[in-house]
Formats: structure tokens, sequence, C-alpha cells
């Protein structure tokens, strides 16, 4: 009996060491990332009206954009571009409505799994970047990027990545 019970704490204690350790690595790896995201939550709090912020997300382009979401001292909500050399603010109200774009898209492609609808600034526009995949003609799946008008929702650009 005592023998099970020495097994049994010494698990617990394996498992919780082990536990400890995958929580610091995780935090390592996401350090940077935090650290990025807290700059320029900053940024947008010093150069832009925004006074609170609730998510942000990363727009990969010719540059790389910071988009923060938040909301302005009235609680209007906000989105801010933060590149290397620029910062853009809109209201969110300014441009089309996330769920307006889902309905548009589910009309649009019937057959695509919308994975992703992201703010972005493409050749110095700024746009709704929409990711998603469908089946082409032989039934293997393909991947999309489409690039919406911010504003007017006109289709600006779609990129191909091939098929999986």
């Amino acid at each position: 009996m005592q023998s099970k019970r020495i097994v049994l704490i010494s698990g617990i204690v394996l498992f919780s060491l082990l536990l400890f350790g995958l929580l610091q690595f995780f935090q390592s790896i996401q350090a940077g990332a935090w650290s990025e995201e807290r700059q320029a939550v900053e940024t947008a709090y010093q150069k832009t009206i925004m006074t609170k912020a609730t998510k942000v997300e990363t727009f990969i382009s010719a540059q790389t954009y910071k988009i923060v979401y938040g909301e302005d001292a009235l609680g209007q909500a906000l989105i801010v571009w933060i590149g290397e050399s620029d910062i853009h603010t809109e209201y969110a109200a300014d441009g089309l409505q996330e769920k307006d774009l889902r309905t548009h898209f589910a009309q649009k492609e019937p057959t695509a799994v919308l994975l992703r609808i992201l703010p972005g600034k493409l050749k110095e526009k700024l746009v709704w970047e929409l990711y998603y995949s469908k089946p082409n003609e032989t039934g293997k799946t393909a991947y999309y990027y489409d690039y919406i008008n911010f504003k007017n929702g006109a289709l600006l650009d779609t990129y191909n990545l091939g098929i999986k």
C-alpha cells in the first residue's frame, strides 16, 4: 500500500514538473511575439485616439503591419494599422463589416471554406484579406487570398496558392 502511494505521488510530481517545463518553454517561444503586440498597443495609445485595445493581429505583405483593434474614448470601434514607417487609423464603421464580408463571400463562393478575415494594407490601399480554400475541378483543395477594398468592397486582387 505504501509503495503504491509513493508511485502515485512520484507520478504527480513528475507530471507537474513536465507541465511546468512545457509552460516555460511555450512562454520563452512566445515572448517575442507578445512583446511586439504590447509595443503595437502602446504605439496605438500614444499616436492615435485609441484608448482601449481588444486584439492585435499581424498582416504580412510587402510591409508587415500590426493590426490593433480597439475603441476610442467614446467607445467607438477603431482599427489601427501600424507599419514600419506609417500608422493609419479608421473607425470600423467606415469600412465594410466582417459579417457583411462573410455573407457576400458565402454567396460568391458557396463551395469555399473561409479560413480567416484580416484587415491589411496592400499597395498603399486599405484592404480586407480573405483567406480561404475550395475544391478545384479535380476535387483537390486549392487555397486563395482575396483582397477586398476596405471601404467599398471592390475586389482588388486574388492570389492562388496552389493545390494541396
